[in-house]
């Protein structure tokens, strides 16, 4: 089994990541504390490619899991990525001052977009 935290902002359905950076420190990157981590649909691609399947979230929204293709059984099923997503449930948002801003996920998402990203499906860089 591999449990994989994943950034809930970015969706379900867009395969992006934070671009990769060695000294990526999250605050230093984006203030609001939610440009960080990849896109639980990058993961899933990633877990197929390995030979892992999804088989669902925890409930608060920033853990996948996954399980090797030939561990599935009659108990550990593989599920689609639409039935087993949960998006995050805490609210952790920063504003310019580091106060919390606890923004709602549209909010959020309005928050970062036109922010670069990579599409790691398509090995470019875009935007949010």
């Amino acid at each position: 089994m591999v449990i994989v935290e994943y950034n809930s902002i970015f969706g379900k359905d867009r395969t992006i990541s934070v671009p990769y950076d060695d000294n990526f420190i999250r605050t230093n990157a984006h203030y609001s504390n939610l440009y960080f981590g990849t896109s639980i649909h990058s993961l899933y691609q990633l877990g197929i490619k390995k030979g892992y399947r999804f088989i669902g979230c925890n409930n608060a929204g920033n853990n996948a899991y996954f399980v090797r293709k030939d561990k599935l059984n009659d108990i550990v099923k593989e599920v689609q990525l639409s039935e087993g997503y949960v998006e995050s449930k805490y609210r952790e948002s920063r504003n310019k001052k580091g106060s919390l801003s606890l923004l709602s996920k549209k909010e959020a998402r309005e928050l970062l977009k036109g922010i670069s990203v990579f599409n790691t499906n398509l090995d470019k860089m875009e935007k949010f």
